[in-house]
């Protein structure tokens, strides 16, 4: 979009029109006036998924400060911030005190989310018929199965279509947009299925389904199937990275096939024009592994779902809790790559300091090839409850005061996510991806593998309340900006530029 899609109509505005505000710059920026009417510079500023701004953009004071007025929101997808009508800043005018008489009213910068639902109503996915070759969808229950399935209503709700290939799944329901193929269980993870890649069968689908777009999710037999058709067919394909491999790979001791694992992920990645990862750290890794076309496509949270107003004492009740006791819980798959053993030996420590004591319980909510071994070495007291969705995931969140999550081996976590808007204060490690969520203003940080570090910070939040109060509230306050309608724009609006078509804005 250019600068001049919102022409001003101050003298002089022409020459500085589509200038770039410099990084870290202020929405205050060139102020000029005239008799009635203050003409103003307004920056919308990129997040960190691209690093780059969008040229200055001149509206008129009059236009902005009409809040029915929805032209100007227009600019806003993808940014940062925005401006509304406002006192001048002291610094401003000390800078420039001559135009200080001249322009006594100026914008202030105030934050995105105001204008999230105009943006959100805006992007249309009309046009778009979006085929998502994946090798987990649900009824399993992961972070990538979700995600999808919420891709799918995504899509369709913005006014296009979507078609899913996936694995068959004994536990599944009819849908009439999922294509099933034969699939058995992973040897070494029951929960996880497997498919050959029929790629015969997925171009028979792209005949009848005629898609404008084919989205792999994953690099197995499904995905495999989608990519090599999807290039057969000459249509547009993207792919997504939702398996952090290396850190997959440091965990089993398996580095010494480095060499072919990334080989392997080049080949997959780099056929498609996109590759979206879930976090700016992990798309950067790709990026240094010589991935192409690397965007982010980040996660958002559902409110509706999680939220502290889930919270309820008889489910406290159940799991050990009273009023005054500091309720641990653990919410994600019970497996070994997740640190699973961290978070146990640590409470262990936690529990045995508090024995014989109602001041602290611990919980945990999944399913996962440790769970028999994790259920044998728990620490006394420990309940663990089983895989929960729907209301009863919402209620175990928001009933507790501190998520402990001790993975390095995430892209995103989405679990983080939903802890944070449920106002649970978190316990986290210091590296992985999960860092972009659980900062030090969010999280109480431990050093990774290490149950001690883990135990020393759940035991601060239990003996001063107020801390475990002000990082639940700072990591809701992070939640708060996450939504899935503006995730969803932005991935959507990439969709569109992969097409090679201009942003298709729906008239509201």
């Amino acid at each position: 979009m250019d600068a001049g899609d919102f022409a001003s109509d101050c003298p002089g505005d022409q020459a500085q029109r589509g200038a770039r505000a410099p990084s870290g710059t202020s929405a205050v920026d060139r102020p000029c006036g005239t008799a009635r009417q203050v003409l103003l510079s307004v920056g919308a500023f990129r997040g960190g998924d691209e690093c780059r701004v969008h040229p200055c953009v001149h509206l008129s004071l009059a236009r902005l400060a009409d809040a029915r007025h929805r032209d100007h929101c227009r600019i806003f997808p993808g940014a940062r911030g925005c401006a509304l009508p406002g006192r001048r800043p002291d610094w401003a005018a000390d800078r420039d005190r001559d135009r200080r008489a001249r322009a006594p009213t100026l914008v202030v910068p105030i934050t995105r989310p105001a204008f999230v639902p105009e943006v959100a109503r805006d992007q249309s996915a009309v046009g778009l018929r979006l085929a998502i070759f994946s090798d987990t969808y649900p009824p399993q229950v992961n972070g990538v199965s979700r995600t999808l399935e919420r891709l799918v209503g995504a899509v369709e709700a913005r006014g296009g279509t979507a078609r899913v290939v996936t694995v068959a799944d004994p536990d599944a329901t009819p849908d009439p947009r999922v294509e099933r193929w034969p699939s058995i269980p992973l040897w070494v993870y029951p929960q996880l299925r497997i498919a050959v890649p029929a790629v015969s069968r997925a171009m028979q689908l792209l005949d009848d389904w005629r898609p404008t777009l084919v989205h792999g999710a994953t690099e197995f037999g499904v995905g495999i199937a989608g990519m090599v058709a999807a290039r057969q067919a000459r249509i547009p394909f993207v792919t997504s990275y939702h398996t952090h491999f290396s850190a997959y790979l440091e965990h089993y001791k398996l580095t010494f096939m480095d060499g072919v694992t990334w080989p392997f992920l080049r080949w997959y990645h780099n056929a498609g024009l996109r590759t979206f990862a879930p976090s700016e750290i992990v798309r950067a890794e790709l990026e240094s592994k010589g991935f192409h076309g690397t965007r982010v496509w980040s996660r958002g949270v559902d409110h509706t779902r999680f939220a502290p107003s889930f919270r309820s004492r008889e489910l406290r009740a159940s799991l050990g809790a009273d009023d005054d006791t500091v309720l641990v819980v653990y919410v994600g798959r019970i497996a070994p790559e997740k640190g699973i053993d961290v978070a146990l030996e640590g409470m262990r420590q936690v529990m045995a300091r508090h024995a014989g004591t109602r001041k602290v319980a611990f919980a945990l909510a999944g399913d996962g090839p440790a769970e028999a071994r994790c259920r044998a070495i728990a620490p006394p007291g420990t309940t663990f409850v089983g895989k929960l969705s729907g209301r009863a995931l919402s209620e175990f969140y928001a009933s507790a005061d501190v998520f402990v999550f001790p993975s390095i081996t995430e892209t995103f976590g989405n679990v983080v996510l939903e802890a944070m808007a449920s106002r649970l204060a978190l316990v986290a490690p210091d590296w992985g991806a999960t860092t972009e969520l659980a900062t030090p203003e969010t999280a109480l940080q431990f050093p990774a593998h290490d149950p001690s570090a883990l135990a020393d910070r759940v035991e601060q939040l239990i003996a001063y309340p107020a801390l475990r109060a002000g990082i639940a509230d700072a990591g809701a306050a992070v939640a708060a900006t996450r939504t899935w309608d503006l995730i969803f724009d932005r991935l959507v609006s990439d969709y569109w530029d992969v097409l090679g078509q201009p942003r298709r804005i729906a008239k509201v």
